[in-house]
Order: structure tokens, then C-alpha cells, then sequence
């Protein structure tokens, strides 16, 4: 498994981390959470799958 889609997974489950967040009191760390989840999975999927 390369690189990139480590970084993908990794972001996509932070993602669910935020959304799962959201049902508690702390409705602004689940945004928080989920936001920088996202930007982990776009910075997986810009990554060019031939860098070591």
C-alpha cells in the first residue's frame, strides 16, 4: 500500500471522528475534527502516486 492512500484512509477516518463528534455537547470540535479530515484526504488525493 503506498503512500497517499494511507493518507486518504487516514483522513476519511478522521472525518468520521469529527462526524461522530458532532452528536456531543462539543458540536465545534467535531467540525474542527472532520474539516481537518478532509483536508488530510485532499492532500491524499494531490499527492502524486509515484513519490516515494
Amino acid at each position: 500500500m503506498n503512500v497517499p492512500i494511507k493518507i486518504m484512509l487516514a483522513g476519511i477516518a478522521i472525518l468520521l471522528v469529527g462526524v461522530l463528534f458532532q452528536n456531543e455537547p462539543g458540536l465545534r470540535y467535531g467540525l474542527w475534527i472532520g474539516g481537518f479530515g478532509l483536508v488530510v484526504t485532499i492532500i491524499g488525493l494531490l499527492t502524486p502516486e509515484d513519490r516515494k
